[in-house]
Protein backbone atom coordinates (compact mmCIF):
# COMPACT_ATOMS: atom_id res chain seq x y z
CA UNK A 1 0.00 0.00 0.00
CA UNK A 2 1.70 2.72 1.15
CA UNK A 3 4.80 1.27 2.22
CA UNK A 4 7.34 3.33 1.06
CA UNK A 5 6.19 5.54 3.60
CA UNK A 6 7.40 3.47 6.20
CA UNK A 7 10.49 2.03 5.04
CA UNK A 8 11.96 4.96 3.16
CA UNK A 9 11.06 7.86 5.10
CA UNK A 10 10.38 6.90 8.71
CA UNK A 11 11.74 9.99 10.18
CA UNK A 12 9.26 12.28 8.45
CA UNK A 13 6.14 9.46 8.64
CA UNK A 14 6.97 9.51 12.27
CA UNK A 15 5.95 12.97 12.80
CA UNK A 16 3.26 12.66 10.74
CA UNK A 17 1.83 10.09 12.78
CA UNK A 18 3.18 12.03 16.16
CA UNK A 19 1.05 15.37 15.04
CA UNK A 20 -1.97 13.15 14.37
CA UNK A 21 -1.81 11.58 17.66
CA UNK A 22 0.17 13.57 20.13
CA UNK A 23 -0.10 10.61 22.76
CA UNK A 24 2.30 8.28 20.99
CA UNK A 25 5.76 8.97 22.42
CA UNK A 26 9.15 8.81 20.62
CA UNK A 27 9.66 5.69 22.65
CA UNK A 28 6.16 4.24 21.02
CA UNK A 29 7.17 4.98 17.75
CA UNK A 30 11.16 4.21 17.83
CA UNK A 31 10.04 0.95 19.36
CA UNK A 32 7.54 -0.03 16.78
CA UNK A 33 10.32 1.67 13.79
CA UNK A 34 8.73 0.86 10.35
CA UNK A 35 6.25 -1.75 11.37
CA UNK A 36 2.86 -0.71 10.68
CA UNK A 37 1.05 -4.14 12.68
CA UNK A 38 2.81 -2.43 15.90
CA UNK A 39 1.57 1.45 15.15
CA UNK A 40 -1.67 0.26 14.53
CA UNK A 41 -1.93 -1.43 17.74
CA UNK A 42 -1.05 1.19 19.62
CA UNK A 43 -3.50 3.87 17.82
CA UNK A 44 -5.96 0.55 18.91
CA UNK A 45 -4.89 0.52 22.37
CA UNK A 46 -4.66 4.57 22.99
CA UNK A 47 -8.14 5.30 20.92
CA UNK A 48 -10.10 2.85 22.39
CA UNK A 49 -11.06 2.05 18.50
CA UNK A 50 -11.01 -1.71 17.05
CA UNK A 51 -8.73 -2.64 14.53
CA UNK A 52 -11.21 -0.99 11.34
CA UNK A 53 -11.48 2.22 12.57
CA UNK A 54 -7.79 2.20 13.42
CA UNK A 55 -6.78 0.83 10.16
CA UNK A 56 -9.19 3.66 8.63
CA UNK A 57 -7.66 6.35 10.36
CA UNK A 58 -3.92 5.26 9.66
CA UNK A 59 -5.09 5.17 5.95
CA UNK A 60 -6.34 9.09 6.35
CA UNK A 61 -2.45 9.40 7.26
CA UNK A 62 -0.96 7.50 5.30
CA UNK A 63 -2.81 9.27 2.02
CA UNK A 64 -2.39 12.59 3.08
CA UNK A 65 0.13 14.62 0.67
Amino acid sequence: MHDHLWRDNWIEFKARLMAQWEHLTHQELDAAADKREHVLRHIELREGVDRQEAERRLREVETKP
